[in-house]
């Protein structure tokens, strides 16, 4: 079975490259631009890993990531900050992330975190 991947990122760009390299390599892929429908897609979905951009608009990466990590259902898939920011090391660690990537990322990059945690 594909482990599933859960892209949330309002960067179109991003998204498309991230889902097409990663489809490619194996994982079955779902993706969103915007952030009000994350959490009942996380809970339907239940994905392996959940790649979340820290600067997202209406909800932010931040509090979505405390919001996941403070439910029962959804506290244990991991949450991989996403982020330009030079503090994304910080406040990945302050809101309970389990990891982080900076933008620009490369693919191995990419390929390497998202096998740490479905592996």
């Amino acid at each position: 079975m594909k482990k599933k991947i859960l892209i949330c990122d309002d960067d179109e760009g991003i998204v498309d490259v991230a889902s097409i390299v990663l489809r490619d390599a194996g994982y079955d892929v779902t993706t969103l631009t915007t952030s009000e429908k994350i959490y009942s897609l996380v809970e339907k979905l239940q994905p392996d890993i959940i790649l979340l951009d820290l600067w997202m608009p209406n909800i932010s990466g931040e509090e979505i990531t405390m919001q996941l990590k403070e439910n029962e259902k959804t506290k244990h898939i991991p949450v991989v900050i996403v982020s330009a920011s030079r503090k994304t090391e910080h406040i990945a660690t302050r809101v309970g992330a389990d990891d982080f990537m900076c933008k620009p990322f490369d693919i191995e990059e990419l390929e390497a975190i998202v096998r740490k945690y479905t592996a």
